[in-house]
């Protein structure tokens, strides 16, 4: 959390990691800890998919990230219908495309309801006035 999301006009991501040394696979015969951080994680996942099932007790699987993927897409279709509509979550992907080579695209030029380019320009430098 810097000052630019403190002021109140800009939002601001967070990560972060978490461990309890006594909720691992090995402490718990094999299985996916189920502890204070995975009710944590639950948590999250359910506010921002507005669903969460059974996939989602297992998020090292592929079948659980494409099962967010899917919740996201769904999303942000909803999320760009022209007319406003009730939406159960609000996770909706980054608005790029990304192809075999790893280069990405904007999907559109601007972000939804915005004139903020998705795309900005290359520089070689970032000024202090993004990064505090």
């Amino acid at each position: 959390i810097n000052e630019r999301s403190m002021a109140g006009y800009r939002d601001t991501e967070i990560a972060m990691g978490c461990y309890q040394p006594q909720y691992t696979k090995e402490h718990n015969n094999g299985r996916l800890p189920n502890g204070n951080v995975a009710a944590f994680r639950k948590s999250l996942w359910q506010e921002h998919l507005g669903e969460l099932g059974a996939v989602h007790d297992e998020p090292h699987t592929l079948e659980c990230v494409r099962s967010v993927r899917s919740i996201a897409e769904a999303n942000e279709s909803l999320y760009l219908q022209e007319k406003p509509v009730e939406m159960k979550g609000h996770l909706i992907p980054y608005p790029y495309t990304i192809d075999k080579r790893g280069r990405t695209e904007p999907k559109f030029k601007y972000f939804p309801d915005t004139e903020a380019k998705i795309k900005g320009r290359d520089v070689t430098f970032i000024p202090n006035t993004l990064t505090t």
